[in-house]
């Protein structure tokens, strides 16, 4: 075995590699497909390039005001767990520098990626430093090169936020290879040495595993005999790297117990681990199956031992192998905190885009290792270039969604940063951005009163000082567009964001700032065009594909007259705010309840929107309507949610009700007793991409646990429902922060929810669960452990029926789960409850649109 993988014996046998001109036609090929995976994953960054902070990110504009307001120990302060001291020092610059515009921090990934590349080219370098397989290196090179460009880590690369992620691997690689140069009798010696101590140094300050790089020095060290002068300095820096790191450190509440992790979950430990080392394979093959996955991730072990038990039995040690194989020591410790961390997560998270990067190093590490094997190989059958040149175009076919269009995407963060200077807590915007409107909007007031990062670029820039001025200045050319619709914000009603688009036939113009006017020509609204078209020009002679606008009106302006003033192509459209047809219904439903005296805290909010009054002029005519004779036709439907609200005079009831002839279905209902007493009212809507009319509405609370008639106002249909309560209340008010709210340590048994919601919800903050894995036909279900008053995040697909939850595992006493095409909140606050129990939550359904999710803090 070891003659197997001995480089020596390797250099002896014979050279049988191809002829010089096939060795040319080779090497193009190779250079080619990695340049070309280079070029894509560049292109990605270029393509998927924004202005606006994401996530974490927005912690660096936080950073930077602490630091003008003096606070130096912002610089060492920790990030969940980890004190990312260097991407502090790059926030800073590329802040002062560039004003935050992001294009430094994208660069700086990237570059990061290439001297971590240059590193291990260096180890191969060294690993075939023989003439005669200098050919074999270069190819070697080249399949090293598009490994360390693979977009399967693209989160690293275009996120700004993620420059720590990159030197956490970078700095402790660089620190074990200075270290081997320093073992050998180079005059360089002691500048190798001093080199190795700065990189183990620079690595506290990455993230946390960058605290194992100096004990790992130590042991490197120690198994190289180096002098002991130098094993007390490494002790000494590791000592007191450590000790300063630990000084007031505390492990986030959010995460897993690796502790717990091993003793409750041995087996799925094993699978994450295995699973995050062996993650690039399962995307790489293709068939998204974990075993192969798992699988290669033994043979990565077996691979790691191998080297070590040979290095360790030979009489002098390979500086070089031994500084590669404490680099995958280095990997395989952060894969096990991570796997002790994030296992409560599920197993599909080990294959997040962030981990592809050590997944990624650590492989390009046993090539090297293997290297000396490899090119045996290559030498000894010419087919072998074959198969590495399979490789090759394997990973370079990984790189084509680096390709795809973001215009989407990139322009709904665009509106989410105009939703934060603007200060309105559009929930569905910001989430996109960062998990909390409200805390956001806070923090971001220093950044867009200096304009720091995207709160300087010129669509957003002062946008909020235009809201209340006067625009007296008229364009004669009338503009090209048409306002499509307004979108209701549950949490700020003082706003509706508004669709449509925009251009000027002359100029053909796509982005630009467009003022929102009311008939006194006062600023009353702001927007931007820029947004992707699509086909809606194919009909006419405007060619501009990003004329769509999307921005924010003050909602006291709804049905009045509006002028869209675009600054650029210097026109105007005149057009009228009008509702959408969900958003009258969540008016009217707050409109029900003020004529029905009614304190419901989740419609307070629309109660001040200025439009809620002829709509309550409206609906009462509606509901005074009087009762038709009993019998009548019979509705279809049910009660589906019956809850309990502050005001305990009233239930507030949810389900499904149509007539049988659907064109008939009624717009409202009344709730009926034996003797057609008006109890209660609901109201119904038409729920997109499905037959159902679900309605709400209120009722009577000395109505619970009776039979009532549900009949509908100018219809002639009529259904009999029991009322019965559920031990739920659905808030889709989402105002923040949701202290209540619980963590992923609530999961309680088995889960067999594995996968999230149908859009692949994903947030920093919040960790979706859910039943949709490949499909809605997924079924399954997860346990949650809690205490009354506990909160979920919670949504699901249009067809409900088969989703429901037991109470305390009692299967037999089945409540429904409620219809949420958007993320709503269900609070377990009933009285009726215990003070701790367990919710089960089920999905059965196996047909289109059935799937049910929910969202719980990390």
């Amino acid at each position: 075995m070891k003659a197997s993988i001995n480089p020596a014996v390797y250099r002896q046998l014979p050279n049988a590699t191809a002829s010089p001109l096939k060795q040319k036609i080779l090497f193009a090929l190779f250079a080619f497909l990695a340049g070309v995976s280079v070029c894509m994953s560049i292109m990605g960054g270029v393509l998927y390039f924004t202005p606006v902070p994401i996530m974490d990110m927005w912690e660096s504009i936080s950073f930077y005001q602490r630091i003008s307001l003096g606070d130096w120990n912002a610089w060492w302060k920790l990030h969940n767990e980890h004190r990312i001291v260097l991407s502090r020092l790059l926030f800073w610059v590329d802040i002062t520098w560039f004003k935050g515009r992001g294009i430094f921090l994208i660069i700086v990934n990237y570059l990061l990626l290439l001297l971590s590349y240059l590193i291990l080219y260096a180890c191969l370098y060294e690993r075939l430093n023989n003439a005669r397989e200098q050919f074999n290196r270069k190819l070697l090179a080249l399949v090293l090169l598009t490994i360390m460009f693979s977009w399967l880590q693209h989160e690293n690369m275009v996120w700004t936020f993620q420059s720590q992620f990159l030197l956490a691997y970078l700095l402790p690689l660089a620190a074990f290879y200075y270290l081997h140069k320093a073992s050998g009798q180079s005059n360089h010696s002691k500048r190798f040495f001093v080199c190795a101590c700065v990189f183990g140094v620079g690595a506290l300050g990455s993230m946390a595993n960058g605290m194992l790089a100096l004990p790992l020095l130590v042991v490197m060290a120690l198994l190289l005999r180096m002098s002991w002068r130098r094993i007390n300095c490494l002790v000494l820096l590791a000592l007191l790297g450590v000790t300063l790191y630990r000084y007031n450190y505390y492990a986030p509440l959010q995460h897993g117990s690796l502790k717990l992790a091993l003793l409750q979950q041995p087996l799925a430990f094993i699978h994450y681990l295995l699973l995050y080392l062996g993650a690039p394979f399962y995307f790489l093959l293709g068939s998204g199956d974990y075993l192969i996955a798992q699988l290669t991730g033994v043979f990565l072990i077996a691979s790691a031992l191998l080297f070590t038990w040979q290095s360790l039995r030979s009489s002098k040690i390979d500086s070089l192998q031994l500084a590669l194989l404490m680099f995958v020591l280095y990997i395989g410790a952060s894969a096990f905190g991570t796997a002790g961390g994030r296992l409560i997560f599920g197993l599909s998270q080990a294959l997040s885009g962030r981990y592809m990067t050590p997944a990624l190093q650590v492989w390009s590490v046993i090539l090297i290792l293997y290297a000396p094997l490899i090119s045996r190989g290559l030498s000894a059958k010419k087919t072998y270039y074959g198969l590495l040149l399979g490789l090759q175009v394997l990973l370079m076919s990984k790189q084509s969604p680096a390709l795809q269009t973001q215009e989407q995407a990139l322009y709904d963060y665009q509106v989410a940063a105009l939703a934060i200077e603007l200060g309105i807590q559009d929930d569905q915007k910001i989430n996109l951005v960062f998990p909390s409107a409200a805390l956001v909007i806070e923090q971001s007031k220093a950044a867009i009163k200096n304009d720091w990062s995207i709160f300087n670029h010129a669509l957003i820039k002062d946008a909020a000082q235009t809201i209340g001025q006067n625009d007296v200045q008229r364009y004669p050319a009338e503009c090209m567009g048409k306002l499509d619709s307004h979108i209701d914000l549950p949490g700020d009603a003082r706003y509706v964001r508004v669709k449509g688009w925009l251009t000027d036939l002359n100029r053909q113009t796509g982005e630009q700032r467009i003022h929102i006017l009311n008939e006194k020509r006062q600023v009353i609204g702001y927007a931007f065009s820029g947004e992707p078209t699509g086909d809606i020009y194919k009909s006419s002679a405007v060619q501009t594909k990003e004329a769509g606008f999307e921005g924010y009106v003050l909602a006291e302006y709804m049905g009045q007259a509006i002028t869209l003033k675009g600054l650029t192509s210097h026109c105007e459209l005149h057009s009228t705010l009008t509702y959408s047809d969900h958003d009258r219904f969540r008016l009217q439903l707050a409109a029900l309840a003020l004529l029905m005296g009614v304190r419901d805290s989740d419609q307070a909010v629309l109660l001040k929107n200025t439009a809620i009054i002829p709509i309550t002029q409206e609906l009462e005519q509606l509901i005074s309507e009087k009762a038709t004779p009993l019998p009548v036709a019979h509705c279809l439907g049910h009660v589906r949610q019956t809850y309990i609200l502050d005001d305990r005079r009233y239930l507030r009831v949810a389900g499904e009700l149509q007539h049988i002839d659907q064109q008939h279905s009624p717009k409202a209902a009344r709730f009926l007793d034996a003797n057609q007493h008006n109890l209660g009212y609901v109201l119904t809507e038409k729920v997109d991409h499905s037959n159902l009319w679900h309605f709400e509405g209120y009722l009577q609370a000395e109505q619970l646990g009776k039979s009532l008639i549900l009949q509908g106002i100018q219809s002639d249909c009529a259904l009999s429902v029991s009322i019965a309560y559920s031990p739920y209340t659905v808030v889709t008010n989402l105002l923040d922060p949701q202290p209540s709210l619980i963590t992923v340590k609530a999961i309680d048994g088995k889960n067999t929810w594995l996968g999230g919601d149908e859009q692949k919800s994903q947030f920093n903050v919040y960790q979706v669960i859910g039943s949709f894995n490949h499909s809605d036909a997924d079924t399954g279900s997860i346990t949650l452990a809690i205490k009354r008053g506990d909160a979920v995040y919670y949504r699901s697909g249009a067809t409900v029926g088969k989703q429901y939850l037991w109470i305390n595992g009692e299967s037999s006493k089945q409540y429904p789960l409620p219809l949420s095409l958007g993320w709503s909140i269900l609070k377990f606050n009933m009285p009726t409850l215990p003070d701790t129990f367990t919710v089960t939550l089920v999905d059965d359904g196996d047909q289109v649109g059935e799937w049910s999710a929910i969202g719980l803090r990390k």
